[in-house]
């Protein structure tokens, strides 16, 4: 086998990988940012989703509640409630242990 065969199975394998991973951190993610959503009708928690995009090389976590921008940065009405930002801030060490840096 060529040398070149065997390094594309290699990063293949790297790139399942990051993607495997990367579901999980989403799914992480995603989970925390439903425990610190702001709670009425419970319709914006429930619409919190993840999906690992780029061709497994990213993960999006988002709300998908038109009015969820409004609740996460706030208006000149409302106080922000954040939900998104603490889910990730919170748990930086526990994202980079899942992607295999700590």
């Amino acid at each position: 086998m060529s040398r070149f065969k065997r390094s594309k199975g290699i990063f293949k394998k790297l790139d399942n990988d990051t993607s495997d991973r990367l579901e999980l951190v989403g799914a992480f993610v995603a989970t925390a940012a439903k425990l610190f959503a702001a709670v009425d009708t419970g319709k914006m928690r429930s619409t919190i989703y993840h999906e690992v995009i780029d061709s497994g090389k990213a993960v999006r976590v988002g709300a998908s509640a038109e009015y969820s921008v409004f609740v996460e940065f706030g208006t000149r009405f409302a106080p922000a409630q954040p939900f998104l930002f603490p889910a990730v801030a919170n748990n930086k060490n526990s994202i980079l242990s899942i992607m295999g840096g700590r």
